[in-house]
């Protein structure tokens, strides 16, 4: 990608143009803290790299150094909600993954989010709040974290509220796990 935006900048008279491509861009998640920063570091890395190769070392020195934070190698669990869910379901699926896992495109996810969001998610007000925000397809709902999760209306939680949810969720898990284990396919 850096090599066709490097031609496009040189075609266009801009070689010494940065890069529109964010680091962020690229996300995934590890199970370990060495793994992510390797991850993260790796990334920093190549953008040098690129930089160097396609503009000029000088102007890659100057948007080097220092190391910047805001890329997307996570270390944690993620929480996985489908694009697409069925209106029939009495809540809305919601998953826990380990770290690692690789979340496909037709998912959103929520990396390193506390366990409290799940019960959010799970919830039968969540599921209304998608259905009244959220577009649809066919009579599916599509869900969107921009206007379903950034727009869900959820007041100041004090840290019993944050406690209680995070029991919900596990209770969530649990009852997964124990009733739901051969048919878990079903949820989704």
């Amino acid at each position: 990608m850096r090599k066709i935006e490097a031609e496009i900048n040189r075609r266009r008279g801009e070689a010494d143009r940065s890069s529109e491509i964010p680091l962020t861009n690229f996300r995934g998640v590890e199970i370990r803290h060495f793994a992510a920063e390797i991850a993260r570091l790796a990334l920093i890395i190549a953008e040098f790299q690129c930089d160097v190769l396609h503009r000029r070392l000088q102007l890659a020195l100057l948007e080097f150094l220092p190391l910047k934070n805001d890329n997307w190698i996570t270390c944690g669990n993620a929480l996985v909600v489908p694009r697409v869910s069925s209106e029939n379901r009495e809540f809305l699926p919601v998953g826990l993954v380990q770290g690692g896992t690789i979340i496909g495109d037709r998912n959103f996810a929520l990396y390193d989010a506390p366990l409290w969001n799940m019960a959010l998610i799970a919830s039968r007000l969540h599921w209304v709040w998608i259905g009244t925000v959220c577009v649809r397809m066919r009579t599916d709902f599509s869900y969107s974290n921009t206007l379903g999760w950034n727009t869900f209306p959820v007041p100041t939680l004090t840290e019993q509220n944050k406690i209680d949810l995070t029991r919900c969720a596990e209770d969530i898990l649990c009852c997964r796990t124990e009733l739901y284990k051969p048919k878990l396919f079903k949820l989704w």
